[in-house]
């Protein structure tokens, strides 16, 4: 998986968890959930420790071509 895969997860992830919140109100959840919010550095935290316990490899970006 490239980093920009997992980049891509995390963009759709937060915009999914935001609505989620939303829609279902703080009834079931702590009364400072939606205080939380899930910002993208925090959810691809979260999605990167989840994929390393599960074995998947994230591989860097390639470095860009050398200059002529």
């Amino acid at each position: 998986m490239t980093e920009e895969q997992v980049d891509r997860i995390v963009e759709n992830l937060c915009v999914h968890l935001r609505h989620a919140i939303r829609v279902t109100g703080t009834e079931a959840f702590p009364s400072n959930l939606r205080e939380l919010g899930f910002d993208a550095a925090s959810v691809k935290t979260a999605l990167k420790t989840g994929l390393h316990a599960a074995g998947i490899t994230i591989t860097p970006p390639a470095p860009p071509p050398p200059l002529p």
